[in-house]
């Protein structure tokens, strides 16, 4: 969860998110989902409004408000894995999952959907840990808060992607080798590119194609094909439906 500390009066803002309806190809503003914290405890609800800043949001503004159990996004530790240091070390990033989603996931299937995501995300990094790659980022453990897990650690990286990766300037053909080296280290790992929520596999608007259902290394490489497409290689064609 990206915290954002904005006050709702006795309440603090964990995330926002404006949402869309396609209606006759077009989409139409629904509302504003909104994730915050009172006391110990988190909840997910609606606003009808729209903001410019997410501190113009004000409690009563909000219906359907639903309690998120904390198992449903805080699996518990396993002694297997890492746990990070404590206290942690500055230059350290810790990912959280985001909880927009979980209106629609309570009501469904799996609703501790997010809590498994960690743990599979986990299981990942530890296989990372054991092979290191310095095009994936170095993962430094658990963060844990009664027995459960609350976040994932890893050293910030010192600069920007792009100065990382193409600190000569390269053009747009050398500078994508890279990225494509990261990605065939970790599927040859077994591990494939996952975030901690339903909406976020690495998957954005009009760049992947809707009908996949399973996360495989060919997904990331029909991906890369699209940007391979929209930087101007001609001898590709756009693959999916904007």
């Amino acid at each position: 969860m990206q915290c954002q500390r904005h006050l709702l009066r006795a309440n603090v803002l964990i995330e926002s998110n404006e949402a869309f309806e396609e209606i006759h190809g077009i989409f139409h503003f629904t509302g504003t989902l909104v994730v915050y914290q009172r006391d110990n405890e988190v909840y997910h609800a609606v606003s009808k409004a729209r903001y410019s800043t997410p501190s113009e949001i004000r409690v009563e503004h909000l219906s359907h408000n639903l309690l998120i159990p904390v198992s449903a996004y805080c699996p518990p530790w396993r002694p297997e894995f890492t746990r990070a240091p404590d206290p942690l070390p500055c230059n350290t990033h810790t990912k959280t999952p985001r909880l927009i989603s979980y209106d629609g996931l309570h009501r469904g299937p799996q609703p501790n959907y997010i809590a498994d995501s960690i743990l599979d995300e986990v299981g990942v990094c530890e296989v990372l840990k054991r092979n290191p790659h310095s095009n994936i980022a170095r993962y430094l453990g658990c963060q844990v808060s009664d027995d459960r897990i609350t976040g994932i650690c890893f050293a910030k990286y010192s600069s920007t992607l792009t100065e990382t990766v193409n600190p000569g300037n390269y053009m747009k053909w050398q500078s994508r080798s890279v990225r494509r080296k990261g990605e065939d280290y970790s599927h040859l790992l077994r591990g494939v590119e996952s975030g901690c929520e339903l909406d976020g596999v690495g998957r954005t608007y009009e760049w992947y194609d809707e009908d996949v259902q399973f996360a495989t290394p060919q997904n990331d490489f029909d991906a890369l094909d699209e940007i391979r497409a929209w930087l101007g290689d001609e001898s590709k064609a756009f693959r999916f439906d904007e």
